[in-house]
């Protein structure tokens, strides 16, 4: 009997071996585009256009986006209150985020075909536009009033010229969706009565996606498949008084720890693509940028050649295509950055998925904790 989990250990290792063995020997994966005047990188889209923005005059942000070497403004609701951000694109060329309204309050507001469309509110004064899918989901979050007795501030969903409220969980005055898949699933965080919590709304329903064993959680990125990620907290170890974040993958009701703590600071997950493959960042005011694919993690530094100069901190967005966009230093100076795949992103297998599977089981998970 021993000798046969013997067995069976050896063949699941060299298993996994063999499927994170890309990974760990990949060289020079990437190559490392400077994004210019693009001052923060947020989105990217499968053509590698990036959204974010650009510090205009004088000195108020814009949206903008990064196409071909180039910058391009995103044009304002109202060109007396130009200040807005674009946090997000499709792969239509549709982009997400909040723009200064006719009336000077901000408002979630989609760029398409160079036009600056405003989606409104839930009745209050602002909104603010987070995410959005190749389907034309966006979501963000909206004040649902202007009497101050009786707002709230609740997540939304905008499709088709129609915002829907998605509600929060019980006991909480709060909740924010922040990313969206094709099918109109939405991901983000909700207050609760004892801290704030990730949150999945789907189907008319909002799910606590709880933490580790920690008061607070936050979703960041959902694809296709429903997959979830973000950041949950964790109890201070004993003797210490000050507990951190770490990156969790959502699958299927249960909450994974990533595992990826650098320097002892923890960790956030900001993304995750339809290849499951998940970026973020690490370490102390998370300044460690990295890769999570198959079971197995890499700092993106590692991933680029030696002699580039950069120093990439924190990865926000990937593509299915392969791109990343982020935040970077090079010399002393902090841009924005586009890494560009030197080989095409692999589909898994679905014996790589099984395989993928063993690994993620092997973390130390922890089962949902709710409030």
């Amino acid at each position: 009997m021993k000798t046969g989990i013997v067995i069976l250990c050896v063949f699941m290792v060299a298993g996994l071996v063999c499927f994170m063995s890309p990974l760990a020997f990949a060289g020079d994966r990437y190559t490392v585009t400077d994004l210019g005047t693009l001052k923060e990188a947020y989105g990217v889209n499968d053509s590698g256009i990036v959204a974010g923005y650009y510090d205009g005059a004088p000195g108020w942000p814009s949206a903008a986006y990064w196409s071909g070497g180039t910058t391009y403004l995103l044009p304002p609701i109202n060109p007396a209150h130009a200040t807005s951000v674009a946090y997000s694109v499709n792969d239509s060329g549709q982009f997400a985020g909040d723009c200064q309204s006719t009336v000077g309050y901000n408002h979630a507001t989609l760029w398409e075909g160079g036009t600056a469309r405003d989606l409104g509110t839930l009745g209050g004064n602002e909104s603010y536009g987070v995410g959005i899918s190749d389907a034309g989901y966006v979501v963000g979050q909206s004040l649902t009033s202007t009497d101050p007795m009786e707002c709230f501030t609740n997540a939304f969903i905008w499709k088709d010229g129609v915002m829907t409220d998605l509600g929060r969980l019980e006991y909480g005055r709060v909740s924010r969706a922040e990313a969206v898949n094709d099918s109109g699933a939405a991901a983000g965080v909700s207050e609760t009565s004892g801290g704030y919590h990730a949150a999945l709304w789907q189907n008319g329903t909002i799910t606590d996606l709880g933490t580790f064993d920690g008061d607070s959680s936050n979703a960041h990125g959902i694809n296709n498949q429903t997959e979830i990620v973000g950041r949950s907290a964790k109890q201070p170890e004993p003797g210490s008084y000050q507990g951190f974040w770490y990156a969790f993958l959502w699958k299927d009701g249960v909450m994974y720890d990533l595992g990826i703590d650098l320097e002892g600071s923890g960790s956030v997950a900001y993304d995750i693509n339809n290849l499951s493959q998940i970026v973020g960042g690490g370490g102390e005011y998370y300044t460690h940028a990295w890769l999570w694919e198959e079971g197995d993690w890499s700092l993106l530094n590692d991933l680029i050649p030696e002699d580039s100069g950069w120093d990439l901190i924190r990865a926000y967005s990937i593509s299915d295509s392969g791109y990343i966009c982020g935040m970077g230093k090079y010399g002393n100076t902090y841009r924005s950055f586009l890494l560009s795949p030197t080989q095409p992103p692999v589909v898994p297998e679905p014996a790589t998925m099984a395989l993928m599977g063993l690994g993620i089981a092997g973390l130390a998970a922890r089962r949902r904790k709710h409030s």
